[in-house]
Formats: structure tokens, sequence, C-alpha cells
């Protein structure tokens, strides 16, 4: 997701009507016609080529005064919440305005935040009975936060939904004039309806032909929850040796009985009589509320070589409870002789066997049920890479899915991992059980050994349970593929399958809504709160290393001290700390007394474990592309005096690998390398293990996250959270990632992936807040210091970027930050100050605010003869929520930390 604007303060722009002139509506301009509902018609045509393609349409409703709206639904879910609404209205003299509106719930729809409108009006006539308007938008659309496009693929059908008020001509309640359908805007024949199923596209291709399996006038209890399965029927034998295909399944749903039918799941057994083990059957087609049928695209069937039979296990939820109700409810499959190229197969994720039957959603009682609980599983990839292994499938093509939970589920997304990067997401960010259905996409191609993720968030409710029952909750994804792989390998994968999959991270009623992980539809930011004035410089303290080359800085976890990682002379890594209450500075080199490096020595990383002991990282350079290593070494601190001895740990890595960041990741010591020769473009993450005396015994390549960045980035972590960000060509990309260990063996969970433009940029720094719910991100473009903060669950920026320096000067460089709970500190060099401001994170946004104080002149910060224009390099550290500290880097024999109140009203006097 691209930020729209990075350099600009937040514009607030008025909404401008769109309007147009009367005219003459002439039905058969347009090539498409469909009636959603009684007194509405919606015509359509499409004009223009690529970037510039439009859809041009009319709205002929039966009002002579009501509002007129459509829209583009949920793309799975196709209902109201999170779609792209035109809203249609007529003033008192007559005149037509539209809206560009979107909803995030049933209530009325809200105005774009841009309040510009991606809808064109391009005329309307009006009479005593009807009412026209004749409208068109661009097929792609810029702001995909807002706005949805029309995808012309050749397979998705569009969710689209209508309505009108009435005799009511402002917008208001629809009442009963609604509906939402699913529409085939692109018909391969323009002759054809467009509401022509595809199944009547099958049939009229002959040799075609159906069975059905039914309920066989079964009386449904009384209870709420019933599961019957249905009749069992042969599968038709092979004709001239060769055996069907199943091509298409249509629901068989009594007229007045679809209440009763809550779900219904087809399976193909390998017995005649539908009996056997769950290894022995193989599930086909599963279908929920909306009971429309499923088509395989052309080229795709299950092939029923081993299958010998089917029957149908359906739900039914008596809510009433009614009495007597007969159902002859199921399903016809349709069949064909004529081979199909690829043979398919059902993969259920998540929770396919509902392992967590009887365990309370929100079993936390601490935790409001105003909030969401989300539950998330993994299929990892020893599950994955079975398929090669085992079964010779190197990869499958992913075609088609159905996401499912109940009545309390609000949002379900899977994650297809891609050790290339190319991660792909199948999702259902407004989750809507009445309209979930099957539904057919651009195929993707999935590779053996890569990893999935599953995660269901719900809506809490006092004593909710997950269970099989129509008032519990499950986690389920059907997610239809080729070629099809054998036995449980090739059907399940999730948290207690039979066959691979576990459980994953799980929070119970702490979800806030902004962190469910929703890209369309965020809340609007606030107009940006102007930058405070300059205040005072900060009193600086002169921490002097002889030869130094290099200093980047950490605070303990106690806050009573900051340690600074420096370079002496070159190949001498070494650290100082500087006591905060007695501004005693002790130096240590961290090597011993014998010991040399004959190699450059740089990248200097300083970490904190929670006990306090130290570790330091640096990247040794021997010379040559395929010369790079990077070294470790722990120190014990005890106050301001270091004991213990300098353990020193080289890993040796493949290629030309340079040190961007280090630091302490759950037990673990991590370090993230960019890649410039074993995987170009890459960001290598290193885990390493140290035992109780700091001494680090064991290495491990636990990620290489494939970015196409330059050598530029860095990474930071919180907790058991990581944050990769590598950058080129104008933009930044920053990856979330989740550490752990199991059975011993760490293993990183991409969480969320975030996209930012950042035209010219030259340099990038970023941090956590406290809880790893959001992350700061700042980079520097030469001209400007810009900042951004972006929510970790969903990877969406919150708010617009800002410029952060109120006077922008040449040759800005070097930005860093710090984070502490809501406070964000940020630093930066302009020719030869330092800069630092205090911010404040808001709940929704990023706002200026707090301090805003340079360091004095670099003249005063360096020792003698060093010229004013030398290179600083800024890298705060924040030891509370009072005093901020701001260790500096010059080339020359001296580093700085200078001390700067937050509060605007205690500046400090020299």
């Amino acid at each position: 997701m691209h930020s729209a604007s990075l350099l600009a303060a937040v514009a607030v722009l008025l909404f401008e009507p769109n309007v147009a002139n009367p005219t003459v509506f002439i039905e058969t301009s347009y090539n498409h016609s469909f009636t959603p509902m009684e007194g509405y018609q919606f015509h359509w045509r499409f004009s223009g080529a690529g970037d510039a393609r439009r859809i041009e349409f009319a709205l002929v409703v039966d009002t002579a005064l009501g509002w007129i709206g459509f829209g583009i639904g949920e793309p799975t879910s196709g209902s109201m919440p999170g779609a792209d609404v035109m809203i249609a209205t007529f003033d008192d003299a007559g005149q037509l305005t539209i809206e560009d509106r979107h909803t995030v719930a049933f209530r009325k729809p809200i105005l774009d935040c841009d309040g510009l409108s991606d809808w064109r009006a391009e005329g309307w006539s009006r009479n005593s009975t009807t009412t026209v308007v004749e409208a068109s938008r661009l097929l792609a659309v810029a702001d995909t936060a807002y706005d949805r496009p029309i995808v012309d693929d050749g397979i998705a059908v569009a969710r689209l939904i209508f309505a009108h008020g009435g005799d009511e001509p402002s917008l208001s309640y629809h009442q009963a004039n609604r509906v939402k359908t699913s529409i085939q805007l692109f018909p391969a024949d323009p002759s054809e309806s467009a509401y022509a199923p595809t199944l009547q596209w099958l049939l009229d291709g002959g040799d075609v032909f159906n069975f059905t399996s039914l309920a066989d006038n079964y009386v449904i209890p009384t209870q709420r929850t019933t599961y019957r399965n249905t009749a069992c029927v042969k599968v038709p034998g092979p004709v001239d040796g060769k055996y069907p295909y199943l091509v298409a399944f249509e629901p068989v749903v009594v007229v007045n009985n679809a209440r009763y039918v809550h779900h219904m799941v087809a399976a193909a057994f390998t017995t005649e009589n539908c009996t056997g083990s769950d290894s022995e059957k193989t599930t086909i087609y599963g279908i929920a509320s909306a009971h429309s049928p499923y088509v395989l695209p052309g080229n795709v069937g299950f092939y029923t070589d081993t299958l010998r039979s089917v029957n149908v296990a359906i739900h039914y939820d008596n809510i009433g409870p009614d009495v007597g109700v007969v159902d002859n409810s199921g399903i016809r499959v349709f069949y064909t002789y004529t081979p199909r190229e690829h043979s398919a197969g059902i993969l259920q994720l998540g929770d396919p066997w509902v392992q967590d039957r009887g365990n309370l959603v929100n079993p936390d009682s601490d935790n409001p049920i105003d909030g969401f609980s989300s539950y998330s599983y993994t299929c990892p990839s020893d599950c994955t890479n079975v398929w090669q292994t085992d079964y010779d499938t190197p990869n499958i093509t992913v075609f088609g899915d159905m996401l499912h939970m109940h009545s309390y589920g609000v949002m379900m997304n899977t994650t297809f991992y891609s050790s290339s990067g190319a991660d792909i997401n199948r999702k259902a960010e407004y989750y809507n059980f009445h309209t979930q259905q099957n539904m057919l996409f651009e195929p993707f191609v999935f590779q053996a050994g890569d990893s999935i993720g599953t995660t269901c968030s719900y809506k809490d409710e006092d004593e909710l349970e997950f269970g099989l029952g129509s008032d519990q909750e499950m986690c389920l994804h059907f997610v239809y593929y080729y070629p099809r792989v054998a036995g449980f390998a090739g059907s399940y994968c999730g948290y207690g399958s039979f066959f691979c999959g576990d459980k994953g991270v799980v929070r119970h009623g702490d979800v806030e809504l902004e962190e469910l992980g929703r890209e369309y539809g965020p809340t609007c930011p606030a107009p940006m709160t102007p930058p405070p004035e300059f205040l005072p410089a900060c009193p600086v303290i002169k921490v002097v290393f002889p030869g130094v080359g290099g200093v980047q800085a950490a605070g303990s976890p106690d806050g009573t001290t900051i340690t600074l990682a420096r370079n002496r002379n070159a190949s001498v890594p070494g650290i100082a700390v500087y006591d905060i209450a007695t501004g005693v500075v002790t130096e240590l080199d961290l090597l011993d007394d014998d010991e040399t490096i004959s190699a450059d020595v740089g990248r200097l990383r300083v970490t904190y474990f929670a006990s306090g002991r130290c570790a330091v990282t640096w990247t040794e350079n021997w010379g040559g592309i395929d010369s790079f290593q990077t070294s470790w070494t722990v120190v014990d601190l005890d106050g301001t005096s270091m004991f213990g001895r300098a353990v020193v740990h080289e890993a040796n890595l493949e290629g030309s690998q340079k040190l961007i960041g280090s630091s302490v990741l759950g037990p673990l010591l991590v370090t993230v390398v960019f890649d410039d020769t074993t995987t170009p473009g890459a960001l290598d993450t290193w885990a390493y293990t140290h035992n109780e005396y700091g001494m680090l015994y064991k290495n491990e390549r636990i990620g290489s996250r494939t970015t196409g960045c330059a050598d530029l980035g860095g990474s930071a972590t919180i907790g058991n959270r990581l944050a990769q960000f590598g950058c080129s060509a104008g933009l930044i990309e920053c990856m979330f990632l989740d550490l752990e260990i199991v059975n011993g063996v760490p293993t990183l969970t991409h969480v969320s992936s975030v996209q930012v433009d950042a035209p010219g940029f030259q340099h990038v720094s970023g941090a956590f807040k406290g809880d790893g719910s959001k992350f700061f991100l700042i980079y520097s473009n030469g001209s400007h210091v810009i900042g951004a903060t972006t929510l970790v669950s969903s990877g969406l920026l919150l708010g617009s970027a800002f410029a952060m320096n109120t006077d922008p000067g040449a040759d800005i460089k070097f930005p860093s930050v710090a984070v502490k709970d809501d406070l964000v500190v940020a630093s930066w060099v302009s020719g030869s100050s330092l800069y630092s401001r205090a911010l404040v994170l808001n709940s929704d946004t990023t706002t200026a605010g707090g301090a805003a104080a340079p360091v004095d002149s670099a003249e005063r910060l360096v020792t003698t003869g060093v010229e004013p224009n030398e290179a600083l390099e800024s890298r705060p550290v924040i030891i509370n929520s009072t005093d901020t500290f701001f260790p500096v880097r010059s080339v020359a024999a001296a580093g700085y930390v200078a001390r700067c109140p937050t509060a605007t009203d205690s500046a400090p006097a020299e």
C-alpha cells in the first residue's frame, strides 16, 4: 500500500459537487442490461482502453423524488460493509449531484476522505414515475483505501449492490429498496445475458450430465443444530475406458426451507457406499448461506478414477424451533466425460477439524467483551514440503475458495507466504455469514515448502464457544486447487489436522478495531497539528575516544546508562558506558590484549538483553566483494563498571552480506544483513543462541526476504517482533515478522508489509511502539525529514506522512528515531547542526507536539580541527518520559550525548 503524499502537509479538500445536464436516455446505446430488483434497471457498456478504460452505465429507477444508490460490494462477502458506493441526489431545483462514498458497517455511507469523486455524472432525466441517472467511472482506481477497482480478468464476477430511497430525496434509510447480487460484467459473448450463470454456458456446450444427492423426506429435528447425511449416490462409471470429471455443483434447496439449511459439504468416497475412514474420502464442494451454483474453470475437474460415491453432509439450523419440517435439499453434481487438463482438490485450512470446540472464544474475563478476539492457525513449510517429497508435486495452482465462519466472525484472512516475497492474501475484510460463497479468481501458483497462515477474528459475545453449532464459531478456509495431492497431505493443513499444522497467535478480547488489519475504509485522519517553534539548544556532554570511527548507542533497560559502540582506528571495536546520574564514562576495547583485526571495522550496533547484558555487533570487511563477516561481543555490565571476559563470536556468512541491524528478539540475538551476492536484494536474518555466561554458541539463518532493496535500510525489534526495512528507487519496503520457537527451532512468521513512496530518499530508520502495535518510520530525502506511522497487524499507514523539519535546509541526512510508549523522538543532521523533535503517537494518526530542540553548532560539538560541515549522525535514546538523550557521531575523535527535555516549558539553561 502506498501513501498518497509524503512531502505535502495534510490538505483539507472541500467536496465539489459532481453534476451533469439533463440528457435523453437511449437504452439501445448500452450493450448489457440487468434487472437486480423490481423497479430498478442497470444498463452498461465500456469505453477507452488501458488505464483510461471506463464503465459507463445508466440506472433506471421507478422513483420520481428519491435518491439512488449503486455500489461495488466487499469482494468476498458482496455485502454493504466494505462497499464503494455512489449516491445520486437531486436538489430542489432538480439538479443532479453525485457523491463518492464508502461503507464500513450497515449504516449511512461515509463521504470519501479526500472529498473527491471517482464517479462522473454524465446525464439524467426524470418524470412523474421514473428517474434515469447516467454516470461513468474508471475501472482502475488510485485510492484503494476508499475505492474498489472493477476487475476484468475473465474470471471474477462483480459483487454489486443497488438501492434507492423511494420518495425520500435526501440520503436516508432505504427500507426494503435494496439488493446485493453477483454479475458477470464482462461476458464472453456480448449477446449473452450477463446474469446467465456460467452453469448455463456449461450446459450449452453439451456432453454434460448430472446426478443429485438429496435428503429424501428428512424430518428436521426441533433441536437447534443437526448434522445429517443425504442419500449415498454412486458416481457414474467409465465410458469407453474414460472416467467422468465432476465440473459443477448446484445447491438444491426446498422452497421455504432455505432458513433451515445452514451449510452443506459434499464428499466423494473411494467406496461405493459412502463409508470408510477420513483418508478414504475427498471434499469436493462446500456451500453456506448463498445458494448459488459453482462451476469450475474449463480446464479443471474432480477426476473420479478412484472416487466411487458421493453424499452431502447438511447442517440444519432450526432456530424456531419449528415442528414437522420435511426437507429434500441437497446438491446437484454435473459431470462430463470430456477430459479436463487438471484434476482438482480441496485443501482445508485454519481449524479444519474444529479442535477448538468447547473452548470459549474469549476466556479472559479481564478483557472486556466489546473488543475483538483473533485466532491464527498455521500450515508451516514442513507440511507443504511433503507435496514435493512424497507426492512429486513441486507446486499447486490455487483458483478458488470459500472462507467460512459463523455469525460472530468479522474478518478472515489467509496469507500464502512466498519465499520470493510475493505473498498472496485471500481475505474477507468485512465478513458476512449470510453472503459467503465459493469464489473464482485469477489463479496463482503456490510452491511446496512455503507456508500458509489463517487468521479469524470475532466480535465478542459472553460465553461464546467454538463448535459445530449454529450459535458457536469456527475458522475454516476451503481452497480449490490443482493438481490434487492425494490423502491428508492434500486435504487438510491447520490446527489439529491429522496430517500437519498448528495454532499460532491468539488474542482474547483485546483486539481494537484498527488492529483487525482492514485496508479498506480506514478512519479519515484528523488535520495535522502544526509543529511547534524551535526551543533553545540542549546541553551537551562530550565523550572523547582515541581515534573514534563511528558511534551507535542504546539505553539500558533500567534507564541508568547509555552504551556507545565505537570503532577505534578503523579496526578496534569498543564501547563507552555513560552513567546518566554521575556523568562518568567507562571504556572498553572489545578485543583481547593480544588480538588484532586486520580488516575495516564498521556498522557497529549495540543492543541490550533484559538482564542488562550488552551485545555489540560489527561488520568486518577483509577486502573484496565476498569477504564481509559479522562478529559479536557480549559484555556484562554492573552499573558503571564492566566485568567478565569479552567473548567474540565470528559468523562467516556467505557472499557479500553487510550488517544492517542487530538486536534482541525474544530469547535470541538477531542480526539482519543486506545480501549482495547470495540472494541479491534480500534481507537475511540470523539468530544466535547464548548461554548464561553471554557466550554465543549457535547461529542459524532463519529467514530471507527479498525486497529488491539497495544497501540502505535497517531493522528493529520489540519482544518477539522484528521489522526489516530496505529501500531503492524511491520506495521503502518495511516487513514485520514474528519469531516463534518450535521444538527449539527459531522461525519467522510474516505479519504484514508496507510500502512507502519516498522519492529521493537517502537514509531511513524506524522503531516500534512499546507494545509492538505500531511502527514509526523516518527518512530523509536531502531537503526534508519525513515521518509516518504504520499499524503493524495490517501494514496500514495511519494518517498522512509528514515533513517534521520546519526549516528545511540543504543536505539533511542521518535521521534516527526512538519510541517509548506514545512518545517519539526523532533527530537528524542539517548542515553542521543536529536537530531533534518530540512527537506524540495518537490512537489513529501521528501529530507533531512537544519540543523541537536544535543542538548547537558542529563547532561546539566536535574537537578542534574538524571542519564545520563534518558529518554528524544522531542516535536518539529515550530513557524516560522527562529526559531524552541524543548520542551523536562524528568522524573525528569524539562522541557526544545531548540531554534534552521533552516538555516545551522546561528548556535547559546553558
